[in-house]
């Protein structure tokens, strides 16, 4: 406590969460190297090929221009970063993560308001998948329902958040540089959020929204349909092609 922050990241931190969205949150520690405004250095520099055609090479040249100042921001912010990190300590290894996730998950086992419901310790970020109870009237963090001594609540108005609960480390977690990417494209494509939506609705009612039991992640989702959005944008402007075609 005092030593570690939290950071919301994911579909709800890019406007792309459904009703069954989990809330994605990165534990970090303060002071360690690679703190979450160090994620993503090589991000900025990242250059897309051109496409090719001549309309396409116009339109790449004013998302550059358009973002310049983000790019910049987000230099100077590494910049500062890095300074502070000089003579932190080296980034940790999978083993640490590990074990911190387990710590984590320890801790959240004597929270009343939070519910572990499984540690995924093997997977390229560890894990821990969870639910925060919520009261809808007072917006606050209650007990869980299940397990409370006394009933303080109506359960009617008690809500269970699903959370996806990692450990921030900048060798392996992309997800807040992935947030502020999706975000991005966002703003370059408008029809992005609305076909993502609704793909993502479709994908979750066949049961295939889950990257852990073999399923698409959302940030593969949003990849493909902004590629093909890219690739289909001069038709999209000029009405040779719809959105739902490219749906």
């Amino acid at each position: 406590e005092g030593q570690t922050g939290a950071v919301l990241y994911g579909s709800c931190a890019t406007g792309l969460a459904t009703d069954v969205s989990d809330l994605d949150v990165a534990v970090y520690f303060k002071g360690e190297a690679g703190g979450p405004t160090h994620v993503g250095a090589a991000t900025p520099d990242a250059k897309a090929p051109a496409p090719p055609s001549e309309a396409g090479a116009r339109y790449a040249d004013a998302v550059r221009d358009a973002h310049a100042p983000f790019r910049m921001k987000t230099m100077q912010q590494l910049e500062r970063q890095a300074a502070r990190n000089s003579r932190a300590q080296q980034a940790m290894g999978p083993g640490e993560v590990v074990e911190r996730i387990r710590e984590l998950a320890q801790k959240f086992e004597t929270a009343p308001w939070i519910r572990v419901e499984k540690v995924v310790e093997h997977g390229h970020v560890p894990v821990i998948k969870a639910l925060a109870f919520v009261c809808r009237k007072t917006d606050t963090l209650v007990d869980d329902p299940r397990d409370a001594a006394t009933d303080t609540h109506d359960h009617d108005h008690v809500v269970a958040i699903p959370l996806d609960v990692s450990i921030f480390d900048h060798a392996n977690h992309t997800g807040i540089a992935s947030t502020a990417f999706v975000r991005m494209l966002i703003e370059c494509l408008p029809s992005l959020r609305p076909i993502v939506l609704t793909l993502k609705r479709m994908i979750a009612k066949h049961g295939l929204d889950d990257p852990f039991t073999g399923g698409l992640a959302s940030y593969g989702l949003v990849l493909m349909t902004a590629f093909l959005l890219f690739r289909k944008r001069g038709r999209l402007i000029t009405g040779g092609c719809s959105e739902g075609h490219v749906v």
